[in-house]
């Protein structure tokens, strides 16, 4: 299995907000690199793999981090 893809299963997964970060960051990175390692030798499937997986990981980060965070700042208000 692909590193990019263990990365994204680990986050999906998560449900500690404070890991779930890292996952996600750690994803998001490794599909880059991977995406810019050699593009013409990745299956149009996988790329597609991929594409999915940064929309799903933004929407992670907007609804499970961004909002976990918001309300830890608003707890100590």
């Amino acid at each position: 299995m692909e590193h990019w893809r263990e990365l994204y299963i680990a986050a999906v997964l998560e449900s500690d907000p404070k890991k779930l970060q890292q996952y996600v960051q750690a994803a998001e990175e490794a599909i880059r690199q991977h995406l810019a390692s050699l593009p013409s030798q990745i299956p149009n499937q996988e790329k597609l793999d991929m594409r999915d997986a940064l929309f799903s990981l933004r929407v992670l980060r907007r609804e499970r981090v961004d909002t976990s965070s918001e309300s830890s700042k608003s707890s100590f208000a």
